[in-house]
């Protein structure tokens, strides 16, 4: 269903181009490309593809996968399963359970990860990178979650060593 000015979808069960408010065009341009349960609500957001996909911020993208949520302006979730990227250009390229919530803030996949802080990256499995600036990376040793603790910090676990 298309309820903006401007909006396009390519079929499919459940699929919205739109806000659903009908108060034209508060979010025009929006796109879905198909499968089910998509929306793109956002001003120039859109979904490609995928099952329970949002795009709700303005120029965000979801690429596919499964019951994921670009919400922040300018943010992307490329596919994998209940991802987020919720701020300002932030990134989510895969994997399942991971979040975005920082300004620019990228999490490249795996599972459990989490970059809060702007600019951060967290990566691997149970990574959270709280503040700005900060690069964590967490192997998949363990399923405790390891974090930075200041800002610009580069803190890595792996169980069977680094080399640089």
């Amino acid at each position: 269903m298309v309820t903006e000015d401007w909006d396009s979808f390519r079929g499919g069960p459940g699929n919205r181009g739109g806000d659903s408010t009908e108060t034209t065009p508060d979010a025009p341009f929006a796109t879905v490309g198909g499968a089910k349960g998509n929306a793109a609500s956002g001003a120039n957001a859109a979904v490609v593809g995928g099952t329970t996909n949002t795009a709700s911020g303005s120029h965000a993208t979801v690429g596919g996968g499964i019951t994921n949520n670009a919400s922040g302006q300018g943010a992307t979730v490329e596919g994998g399963d209940n991802n987020a990227a919720t701020a300002l250009n932030s990134t989510v390229a895969g994997g399942d359970d991971n979040t975005a919530s920082g300004t620019a803030s990228v999490v490249p996949g795996g599972s459990f990860n989490t970059a809060a802080g702007n600019y951060s990256l967290a990566a691997g499995q149970h990574a959270t990178a709280n503040n700005n600036g900060s690069f964590v990376w967490g192997d998949d040793s363990t399923t405790s979650t390891i974090q930075d603790t200041v800002v610009n910090q580069f803190i890595v676990r792996a169980a069977c060593g680094v080399s640089f």
